[in-house]
């Protein structure tokens, strides 16, 4: 996504965005000729071009921010074409049932609704979603931009125990109407105590 976001906001000479899709998101767009073998060459279709199916995603998307757009074709080219199916035939292979959370109206809507700053704040994309699982998952899963000085690696060599996260207890704060009255009688046995501080003074005695 964000490589895709900087060639809409420096945009290149006779920038065309289907194009600027398929560098950004598709590796070695402009190699699979050279990449796939002739059997399979033979039986794609090439009427088609790669461009008009991005075209029509980005036609199709309900909302008219660059930043929604692009999930949104994301969501259908990328995930209900390419991951969606993948995840459905691995399942089946394996006789399993499985959800998509992801892929339902309601988190699609969602998705669409949240601002921008809850999807990419500067170079980190998915906000809110690393925010929720940071109570669950260790950094080093969700922050791939983490190395460890062992050996330079993404991720922590070994296994570090969060104890607050993982032991930690919520406990219930009190009142605040209950702390003031626990201040008011502290201060109402100040004046006893320094009168008593004094008379043991006086008399040269000790608490």
């Amino acid at each position: 996504m964000k490589p895709m976001i900087m060639r809409e906001l420096y945009p290149e000479k006779n920038y065309c965005r289907e194009q600027g899709y398929l560098a950004s998101f598709h590796k070695f767009v402009d190699e699979w000729s050279a990449l796939i073998s002739s059997k399979l060459g033979q039986q794609l279709d090439r009427s088609v071009g790669l461009e008009s199916p991005i075209q029509q995603a980005f036609a199709s998307s309900p909302s008219s921010d660059f930043f929604n757009q692009l999930r949104w074709v994301d969501l259908q080219l990328k995930g209900l074409q390419h991951i969606l199916p993948r995840i459905e035939a691995m399942a089946k292979a394996q006789h399993l049932h499985l959800q998509h959370p992801f892929f339902q109206a309601n988190m699609i809507e969602l998705g669409i609704d949240l601002p921008n700053h809850l999807k990419l704040s500067g170079a980190t994309d998915k906000v809110l979603l690393k925010m929720l699982a940071r109570s669950h998952l260790p950094d080093a899963v969700i922050d791939t931009t983490y190395t460890d000085s062992k050996d330079g690696q993404v991720g922590v060599v070994g296994y570090e125990i969060n104890f607050n996260r993982y032991f930690y207890v919520f406990e219930q704060p009190r009142h605040p109407n209950e702390i003031m009255a626990e201040i008011n009688a502290l201060n109402s046995a100040v004046p006893k105590l320094e009168a008593l501080e004094w008379y043991n003074e006086k008399n040269n005695k000790k608490f």
